[in-house]
């Protein structure tokens, strides 16, 4: 049985360039904000859109190795993204894998939309809410550090 959490958020950046910096550019927007947690993160397969694979390796010293995402659906227009991390030490002897989706729409010059983050343990794998209730606020610092790099660089992301 799956255990979810959903998450609303409000930014001043517009919903397609979020999206974009938040996924298919993910990749070029998260180390540079993070490079105490990320040695690097780079796309091993597609441009950064549906069916894209996305491997973050962890820097030496930190408690995982490494992570791979899989983009299920990327619809720019619907401003929906699904994304699933399917192998890595993240998942360890607890998950099958995590799904994440988001949905984005437009609020005045920015955006609201809802995180949803989908957990599915291994069989008698009890799924600890304290522990999801961590990861879910560091995810969240993500998403505000993203918004004051976009704020900050107009130019990142930019969406013609």
């Amino acid at each position: 049985m799956s255990y979810s959490v959903c998450q609303d958020i409000t930014s001043q950046i517009p919903p397609q360039r979020l999206m974009k910096a938040l996924v298919s550019e993910r990749h070029k927007v998260v180390p540079k904000l993070r490079p105490n947690i990320f040695k690097s993160m780079e796309l091993l397969h597609g441009d950064g859109g549906t069916g894209s694979i996305r491997k973050a390796e962890f820097v030496d010293g930190f408690p995982m190795k490494y992570m791979m995402h899989r983009i299920d659906v990327l619809d720019m227009k619907n401003l929906y993204c699904k994304f699933t991390l399917y192998e890595g030490c993240v998942l360890g002897d607890k998950y099958e894998e995590i799904e994440h989706e988001i949905q984005l729409e437009p609020l005045g010059e920015g955006c609201k939309g809802k995180i949803s983050t989908h957990y599915h343990p291994k069989p008698g794998v009890v799924v600890n809410k304290e522990e999801i209730d961590v990861v879910k606020g560091k995810a969240y610092t993500v998403i505000q550090d993203v918004e004051k790099y976009l704020l900050a660089n107009p130019d990142v992301c930019a969406v013609a």
